[in-house]
C-alpha cells in the first residue's frame, strides 16, 4: 500500500482509468467508497452494503464462483459483463450454454467454446477447468476486438472473482498489493 496515501491511491486509479465504466452520476460514491475499503483493506470495488448489494461498485470486478461456472453459468457472467465488454469493442447477441452429459459448449453468436469434454466434465478440477476457460473465452473476445483490457482472476472455488484490467492497471495494482491476482491471462 502507498503509505496509507488513499487519496493518492485512488487519484491514481482514477488517472489509469480504473474506474472510466463507472457511470458520472455514481462516481462520486464509488470513489468515496473505494477509499474506505481500502483503508479496512478491502476490495476496491465492493459494495458499502454488502448485505443488501453484494456487488461491486467499479464495474470492473465480478463474483466468478467456479462451482456455478461449472455447472453452466459461464453464459450467465458473460451477459452480466456485457457493458463492460461492448465498452472494450467485443460485441456479441447472443449467448447459449449448451449442456449435454458428456460436454459444455459455450456459443457465442454461434461460434462454439469448449468448455468441457467428455474427458473432463466429471474431472475433480471440473471448478478450475471452467474457471480458466472463462478467462481464456473473454481474453480472446478482447484481443479480437483490439481492446487493452484483459480478464485476471482472483481467488477460487466458491470464493472466485473475475477483473478486467488494463496491463498499467494490472502493474500498479500488484506493484501496491491492493489485491492479490491468482491468474493471469494467456
Amino acid at each position: 500500500m502507498i503509505d496509507d496515501n488513499y487519496e493518492l491511491v485512488i487519484q491514481n486509479l482514477k488517472d489509469k482509468g480504473y474506474f472510466k465504466y463507472v457511470p458520472s452520476t455514481e462516481l462520486p460514491h464509488v470513489l468515496e467508497q473505494a477509499a474506505k475499503n481500502l483503508k479496512e483493506k478491502s476490495l476496491i470495488g465492493f459494495s458499502d452494503n454488502p448485505m443488501k448489494d453484494p456487488q461491486y461498485l467499479d464495474y470492473r470486478m465480478y463474483d466468478a464462483d467456479a462451482e456455478n461456472l461449472a455447472e453452466g453459468d459461464i453464459g450467465e457472467l458473460l451477459r452480466k459483463t456485457k457493458t463492460v465488454l461492448e465498452n472494450a469493442g467485443v460485441e456479441f447477441s447472443s449467448v447459449i450454454d449448451e449442456i449435454t452429459s458428456n460436454k459444455y459448449d459455450l456459443l457465442i453468436d454461434n461460434k462454439r467454446y469448449s468448455i468441457f469434454t467428455v474427458e473432463t466434465i466429471n474431472s475433480p478440477d471440473s471448478w478450475e477447468i471452467a474457471f480458466l476457460r472463462l478467462l481464456e473465452i473473454i481474453n480472446e473476445l478482447l484481443k479480437n476486438a483490439n481492446s487493452e483490457e484483459r480478464l485476471y482472476g482472483m481467488y477460487g472455488g466458491n470464493d472466485g472473482i473475475i477483473v478486467f484490467l488494463t496491463e498499467d492497471l494490472y502493474q500498479f495494482i500488484t506493484k501496491n498489493n491492493l489485491f492479490e491476482i491468482s491468474y493471469l491471462p494467456s
